[in-house]
């Protein structure tokens, strides 16, 4: 059975000048150097227009419309979804990454012209119904009315029993990233910089009052101005936006703490597992993170509040644990590797594909 992978991701090192995200790249090339798929294929997400001269990858399906004003720009996503469709091969197996508006219609061409191919969804968010049709409640649909899928957390809203739990990939043959030998007081916050996602107010707040300690910000914000100028009071907290990958990797290993402060009071952030943890646990680094994740179960990482005051006191109880102790928390990167590698996701894959 020929299996395909339909992602949305550009070269790494070109992801910072086409916004799209880091972890989102990371974890699609890690299962397109494997070789878990035969064929991959990947449409870029919809904020990507114009040329792309620069993307040089055999992935890539790109309409000229996309270099067009107006509607035809607009409909460029759906002429891609069917430049794919007639290139899968029946009685195949296809894998999306996520459903969404950039292969929701491939999905559905499908499931009424092809219902000989398996099609199947590495589901990564979680959509919440809505109390009236929405195009959320077309995409739960399609979470569990496709073949299989592979979700990176659990929900009470996923009814496909074909399913299996796996919150992260890492690459196939991954070289030894750096150790932490010593434990500054150094803190990284990196992805989304949304208040749901990173309570990033919070963040602020929280190492203002901590002067001897610095944090490190970077990622997307739709107010980057502001919190540029905000983090710029602070003479321990540094902000960067976005940068480019190398960059991004530099940063991370000269940083042991990873932060990942998702609102816990979000429902959401219950059901969708955060991909840059794994990518952290790989590069050694410690996580400290304010929700619980059963998928981590035996590693070491430190739970904490999003209470302001709560979480000084137990960012100043972690930095001030012995050094033996805390080490504990840090170069965890075999847990990763031999629980999320290519190979194992390819053996879960046909044991879905087979049931």
């Amino acid at each position: 059975m020929k299996r395909y992978f339909i992602t949305h991701v550009c070269p790494q090192l070109l992801c910072g000048k086409y916004n799209i995200s880091y972890a989102a790249s990371n974890f699609s090339w890690a299962l397109i150097n494997s070789e878990v798929f035969d064929e991959c294929y990947s449409i870029l997400p919809t904020n990507v227009r114009g040329n792309v001269d620069d993307i040089r990858m055999k992935e890539l399906i790109y309409s000229d419309l996309r270099k067009k004003n107006g509607l035809l720009q607009k409909i460029a996503v759906f002429v891609e979804n069917w430049t794919i469709f007639k290139k899968i091969e029946s009685n195949s197996s296809v894998w999306l990454y996520n459903l969404s508006i950039l292969n929701i219609l491939l999905f559905l061409l499908l499931k009424l012209f092809k219902p000989s191919v398996k099609v199947n969804i590495i589901i990564l968010d979680i959509y919440i119904p809505a109390k009236r049709f929405s195009f959320e409640n077309l995409l739960i649909w399609g979470q569990n009315h496709c073949d299989g899928t592979i979700r990176l957390s659990n929900s009470k809203f996923l009814t496909c029993r074909n399913s299996v739990c796996l919150p992260g990939v890492v690459a196939q043959n991954t070289p030894d990233f750096p150790k932490i030998n010593v434990v500054t007081k150094d803190f990284l916050l990196s992805g989304l910089l949304r208040e749901d996602i990173s309570q990033i107010s919070l963040v602020i707040k929280t190492f203002a009052a901590l002067p001897d300690f610095t944090l490190h910000i970077t990622g997307f914000s739709d107010s980057d101005d502001l919190l540029r100028e905000k983090c710029s009071k602070f003479t321990n907290i540094h902000y960067y936006g976005q940068i480019d990958f190398e960059k991004y990797i530099e940063l991370l290993h000269n940083t042991p703490f990873l932060l990942s402060m998702r609102d816990p009071f979000c429902l959401g952030n219950h059901a969708n597992f955060p991909s840059k943890v794994i990518e952290a646990i790989l590069h050694n680094r410690i996580i400290i993170s304010t929700i619980h994740y059963e998928q981590l179960n035996g590693l070491k990482y430190f739970e904490v509040t999003s209470e302001k005051e709560t979480l000084i006191n137990e960012l100043k109880r972690i930095v001030s644990m012995p050094t033996e102790e805390l080490m504990c928390y840090a170069n965890q990167s075999s847990f990763v590797i031999n629980n999320f590698s290519p190979k194992q996701w390819g053996v879960i894959m046909s044991k879905i594909e087979n049931n």
